[in-house]
């Protein structure tokens, strides 16, 4: 709804919770927007990194990686390093990376 109603967004921050894709088809989950350039996604919950990189490659198909800023220095970020969350984001940005649409034409 966010991206329909802001067609010039090309910046977004959330915390979500990835590790429920019920219904969700990784490989096409219905949503394109081309315009995004940063998404940040501070401590939020992840199960499948190629799951999560796939999705969200489909939806924003530009985008250059999760922007990880927030778990730097917080004492929730640290929480959840423990678990190896921010690992699993890190993974995340490194396949967005090879997903660009850019990247892909060797632009």
């Amino acid at each position: 709804m966010v991206l329909t109603l802001c067609p010039k967004l090309v910046s977004l921050a959330l915390v979500i919770d990835t590790t429920q894709l019920d219904g969700i088809d990784v490989e096409s989950p219905g949503i394109y927007y081309d315009g995004l350039q940063e998404l940040a996604l501070g401590n939020s919950l992840i199960d499948s990194s190629v799951d999560i990189a796939l999705v969200l490659s489909s939806l924003f198909p530009n985008l250059p990686e999760v922007n990880l800023v927030h778990w730097i220095g917080s004492t929730l970020g640290a929480l959840f390093n423990e678990r190896g969350v921010m690992e699993s984001w890190t993974l995340v940005s490194r396949i967005l990376g090879g997903f660009r649409k850019d990247a892909v034409l060797g632009q």
